[in-house]
Parts: C-alpha cells; sequence; structure tokens
C-alpha cells in the first residue's frame, strides 16, 4: 500500500485523480514513465497505459500556421476512463425470453459484459456531480 498526500492508493485500484494530477507535472519536468511509475509504487507499465489513455491533440498557432502537438492531460485521461466504445445490438427473437427477460446469446458474452464495465465506470465517473 502507498500513502499519496493523505489518500491511501492499494495497488491494484484505478490511479486516482491526484496520481493523474502527478504524472501531469512529472511528464511537464520531463520524467521519464518509468521513474514515474517508481514515484508513485506503481508498474511502469501502468503509467505508459496511463498516458497513452490521457494524452490529446492539441493546437497552436505559430507564426499564422496551426501547429498539432500530443499532450498528456490528467483530466482527460479521468474521463477516459468512462469513455464507452463497447456496442452490442440485441435481437428480441434471440436475446430475450418470452420477449421480456433478457438472457444475450453466448456468442454476445464478451462484448455485453465488456459494454457493461465501461457503463459502470460511466457511473463511477459521474456520482461526483449528481
Amino acid at each position: 500500500m502507498h500513502t499519496y498526500d493523505t489518500l491511501e492508493i492499494k495497488k491494484g485500484q484505478h490511479l486516482h485523480f491526484t496520481e493523474r494530477f502527478f504524472i501531469e507535472k512529472m511528464i511537464a519536468l520531463g520524467k521519464s514513465n518509468r521513474s514515474i511509475g517508481r514515484l508513485l509504487d506503481r508498474p511502469h507499465s501502468t503509467i505508459n497505459n496511463e498516458v497513452k489513455r490521457g494524452t490529446i491533440k492539441q493546437m497552436r498557432i505559430v507564426n499564422g500556421k496551426r501547429e498539432y502537438y500530443y499532450e498528456y492531460c490528467a483530466y482527460a485521461a479521468e474521463q477516459q476512463m468512462a469513455d464507452v466504445g463497447a456496442m452490442a445490438t440485441f435481437s428480441f427473437n434471440t436475446d430475450f425470453e418470452n420477449f421480456s427477460v433478457f438472457k444475450p446469446n453466448d456468442y454476445r458474452k464478451p462484448t455485453v459484459d465488456k459494454m457493461l464495465d465501461q457503463l459502470l465506470n460511466w457511473t463511477r465517473a459521474l456520482k461526483s456531480i449528481r
């Protein structure tokens, strides 16, 4: 278990926003993902995945021309956790018992599980604004 500020972080849990903010600041200082992982007591692969998830395309105008660059943003990473990408279509004939009880076919199970996991992430992300 690792303590960051007053927040206890248990291994195997999602990154907390304070950790994401810390990652953003360390990247701005030029620190590597491995060194950030050591500072947060997290695997470097977690930091790599986090940076990939939270990197957004930015634009600035230099000498009247648009210039695009990529930058890690803690807020974007926090919101990406609730990004629903999995979609599933269902049939009343095959995925509902008596047209009322939801029982998807086995071949749909991986997609349905992923979609519901993402829905739970949305629920957690929006809980703070309810």
